[in-house]
């Protein structure tokens, strides 16, 4: 297919230093696979990220992209619907936090994932994650994180046993003690 300077997917990757016209091939609407590629070794990462966030890409698209230099990128993956749960186990791992915290809010990510990024060292990460869907002895670990953020997200929770409402009400943040006494099932109101 061309696009609307004439150029297919071969001659961009041919025009290594015309990056506005690389730029312009991958991020049309009708972009052929390889003028994708070929965007993905744009020196901009923003024009990376956006070309990944792009709702068409397939699955080995988004693997190339997962292993690109910068977060931005990286994240744009995470958080991709399409990406399969195999590229997010991969980026459940990566240094940057913002990638981490894709992962924890794709609905792709497994359970496995999940409960290894409930125990993640950065607290952001311990916050998204403790609002999907976990095993309660999970969502009972959380309750004590050292993250008020943490708590507060666990003490917003539906499925809190009446034991952690009560621990939460409780809690010596502020935060935590005004969502739990806003719940119904504290006698709060709503």
């Amino acid at each position: 297919m061309m696009t609307s300077r004439g150029l297919t997917g071969d001659d961009i990757l041919g025009a290594v230093t015309d990056w506005t016209a690389i730029a312009r091939a991958a991020l049309a609407p009708a972009a052929t696979r390889g003028a994708r590629m070929a965007g993905l070794r744009h020196p901009d990462p923003s024009i990376r990220r956006r070309l990944t966030a792009r709702y068409d890409n397939d699955p080995e698209f988004l693997r190339c992209a997962s292993t690109d230099r910068r977060a931005p990128v990286r994240a744009a993956v995470a958080t991709h619907p399409r990406t399969p749960s195999e590229i997010l186990e991969v980026l459940a791992r990566d240094r940057s936090r913002v990638v981490r915290r894709g992962v924890a809010r794709h609905l792709n990510t497994s359970e496995p994932v999940r409960l290894r990024l409930a125990e993640d060292p950065c607290a952001s990460v311990r916050e998204v994650i403790a609002g999907r869907s976990l095993p309660a002895e999970v969502v009972h670990r959380l309750a004590h994180d050292e993250s008020y953020l943490v708590r507060a997200v666990i003490a917003r929770r539906i499925d809190l046993e009446d034991e952690m409402v009560r621990m939460l009400a409780d809690d010596p943040h502020p935060l935590v003690r005004i969502f739990i006494a806003h719940r119904r099932d504290a006698g709060g109101r709503r």
